[in-house]
């Protein structure tokens, strides 16, 4: 009885560490989708914007929406590939 209770707790530890991995994915995507809408959004508003001071500003923002989408990327292929090998 040891050895299926214990193994039963490790499924259920599994299982649990499996929906917390795709919960976390769910979540990302979600967070990477805003982030494209918004970079999209700054976009626009840079090809209309006449000053120059205004156009730095759109830029800087852009760069720290790139660089968090990049970053986010990265950790959603990671967790992807976390995700694949528990299977």
């Amino acid at each position: 009885m040891k050895l299926k209770k214990m193994l039963e707790k490790l499924g259920l530890l599994l299982d649990s560490e499996k929906r917390e991995c795709k919960k976390t994915i769910k979540s990302l995507r979600e967070v990477l989708k805003g982030l494209k809408q918004k970079e999209q959004k700054l976009r626009s508003e840079l090809e209309q914007a006449a000053d120059e001071e205004a156009k730095q500003a759109i830029q800087n923002q852009l760069d720290v929406i790139a660089a968090q989408r990049a970053k986010g990327k990265e950790r959603l292929l990671d967790l992807r590939a976390k995700s694949q090998a528990k299977v």
